[in-house]
């Protein structure tokens, strides 16, 4: 049993213990008021009961259900809107229209038992709250919701009972209504929640900003083209549209894979995602030379203090720059954080005066598939000539 499941059957319990508790003291009391807060209890037991199989059966899959019955707990919170509703009518309807009066035999019987339903609810909805937050679970916020409503209705019981006690019989109307409105609200809310989940709107935005700045951590990613994921239940469908700087297809799905495993990992509760990919179309492209200065190849990979950049479109000499290696000041790893420096900026060929022995740089110029050739001449002219 898992702890979503554990909080509703406590919440069960704690409903009958409160539906028998408020209707022995009303009878003992003779408050017309606490029997009827016990047979609203009692209707909870039933919303208690559904909400405890919505849970239960909501995460199964079958063959007729390949995705989980997830939306069964979207449909049960909708259902519990219904029972908010229905809750701030019968306030309405007891308490604010009916002309019938409290005839109390123990005043303080009723409101000790009404204080510590209202200290019960009170304690639970808010652990249940917690909880359903935690679990992101839509049963368990909306029935936590549903309980504050009972712990509101607890105290419109109180005032009346304290009204009629002082012949104050307006300040249980007053009250009655104050809490009614905040009572529809609180079911509005469930229920519009449960609507967008049922008709599959979108996962908020941060998950979705969320779920970009984890494919943008990937160097191979080109671009991000489309994000989007559904709600079902607890649980998330995430989806997305990329392109990466791969030619190699198998490379490509190992890519994916990290990339949709390291989403599950660091976004809770999401049940798959499935991202697309097309490779990106290369319209120009880019040779790297290492450079002392403007018309000297340098003899280092690692340790060279500018490179030179040559776009070709279509065969021809679109730009030229030279851009300063960053990396040339650091002690360890210099070479292989240059390679990966060079990948970034979409490097297509290295041109160097001497092989690479360190095989750093080699294992990322593989990944990358950045193609890599040896020159004997030194003057960059002579070299970019050779290039064309």
């Amino acid at each position: 049993m898992n702890r979503k499941e554990r909080v509703v059957l406590l919440g069960t319990f704690i409903n009958i213990f409160l539906a028998v508790f408020k209707f022995s003291a009303g009878i003992i009391s003779g408050s017309i008021g606490l029997i009827a807060d016990g047979i609203h209890s009692s209707s909870d037991i039933v919303a208690s009961i559904a909400l405890f199989l919505g849970v239960k059966l909501s995460a199964r899959k079958s063959k007729r259900f390949p995705f989980g019955m997830y939306k069964l707990e979207n449909l049960i919170s909708l259902f519990t809107s219904f029972a908010i509703f229905f809750a701030g009518y019968e306030i309405l309807k007891e308490i604010l229209f009916t002309k019938s009066q409290y005839e109390l035999k123990h005043v303080w019987v009723a409101i000790t038992v009404e204080c510590f339903a209202v200290l019960i609810t009170y304690l639970f909805s808010k652990y249940e709250f917690k909880i359903g937050t935690e679990e992101e679970s839509p049963g368990l916020i909306a029935d936590s919701r549903h309980v504050r409503s009972d712990m509101l209705s607890s105290l419109i019981i109180i005032a009346g009972l304290v009204g009629a006690l002082f012949n104050f019989s307006y300040l249980d109307k007053i009250a009655a209504l104050i809490v009614a409105v905040l009572i529809f609200k609180a079911g509005y809310e469930v229920a519009l929640d449960a609507i967008r989940v049922l008709l599959d709107a979108s996962v908020d935005y941060k998950t979705l900003d969320k779920m970009k700045q984890i494919i943008r951590e990937f160097p191979f990613v080109k671009e991000i083209k489309e994000v989007n994921g559904r709600n079902s239940g607890s649980y998330k469908f995430l989806e997305a549209v990329i392109t990466l700087k791969i030619k190699d297809l198998e490379k490509a799905h190992k890519v994916i894979s990290e990339i949709e495993d390291r989403i599950k990992k660091e976004i809770p509760h999401v049940d798959s995602v499935i991202i697309h990919y097309e490779p990106a179309e290369k319209t120009e492209n880019i040779v790297a030379i290492p450079v002392d200065n403007p018309d000297k190849i340098s003899e280092e990979f690692g340790e060279a203090p500018y490179f030179m950049l040559i776009h070709f479109k279509n065969g021809k000499i679109i730009k030229e720059e030279i851009i300063k290696n960053p990396n040339v000041s650091i002690e360890r790893g210099k070479g292989i954080k240059t390679a990966e420096y060079l990948a970034k900026l979409g490097v297509d060929k290295l041109i160097l005066k001497k092989e690479i022995k360190s095989p750093g740089p080699k294992y990322v110029f593989d990944d990358y598939e950045i193609e890599t050739a040896l020159t004997e001449k030194t003057n960059v002219k002579d070299i970019i000539e050779e290039i064309k």
